[in-house]
This record gives C-alpha cells, sequence and structure tokens, in this order.
C-alpha cells in the first residue's frame, strides 16, 4: 500500500462512509498524502480529531464530494502539498508512541517468553 500512497498523493480511507468505524489513516499520513475520509471514524478517532485540528483531512459524505474534492486537489497541487504537509505533522507527532508502549510491556513480554514452551517445527 505504501507505494500506492506514495504515487496518489490523495487517499480516502475507507470503511468510514458506512457505521464501519473508517481505517487507521496512519501510513497515508507518512506517506505524503491529503486525506479524505467518512463520517465514521470511531476505530481511530484520535487520529481523525488530530487531521481536522491540523486542517489535514476533509470529511466527504458520499461519492459525489469525494469526487469534487479529489478534482479540487488535483486542479490544486499546493493545497494537496499543505494537506499532505499537516497530515504527515500528525504522524510525527505520535511518532514515539510505539515505542513507549513496546517500552511499558516489554517486562511482560520478555516473561512470556522465558515461559513460554519451545514449538516443535
Amino acid at each position: 500500500m505504501g507505494l500506492f500512497y506514495r504515487l496518489a498523493g490523495i487517499a480516502f480511507i475507507g470503511g468510514s462512509l458506512v457505521p464501519l468505524g473508517g481505517h487507521n489513516p496512519y501510513e497515508a499520513e507518512r506517506l505524503d498524502c491529503a486525506i479524505f475520509h467518512g463520517p465514521d471514524m470511531s476505530n481511530a478517532a484520535g487520529l481523525a480529531r488530530a487531521l481536522a485540528n491540523a486542517a489535514a483531512a476533509e470529511i466527504v459524505r458520499d461519492a459525489e464530494t469525494l469526487a469534487g474534492g479529489v478534482r479540487r486537489l488535483i486542479r490544486d497541487p499546493a493545497e494537496r502539498a499543505r494537506r499532505a504537509a499537516a497530515a504527515m505533522a500528525v504522524a510525527n507527532a505520535s511518532r514515539g508512541v510505539l515505542d513507549a508502549v513496546m517500552e511499558s510491556i516489554a517486562p511482560w513480554l520478555d516473561r512470556l517468553a522465558r515461559d513460554a514452551e519451545p514449538v516443535a517445527a
């Protein structure tokens, strides 16, 4: 997916036009995309809020508004670049979260690894 995000420069986050909660926009944020998503981003609500606060994403309600938004960004590459840079800034702000989580659970993972029975290959 990373290659497609980098080539496209504009991403729509699926599963967000219908009540499915939306997918995680993090990869699109990191890979130079201006972002569109539907109204239901409950699976990644914190990221969706951060994107909205940074004016990095646009909420669309249907295929027509998505097409209009994409057309607008294609015609205005400076705006696409500004939104993509804002999305990257959102991603960079949360960059250390995974490392912090892994560091906090490492003692339990180490204990589990020590106590685990070997798996036959």
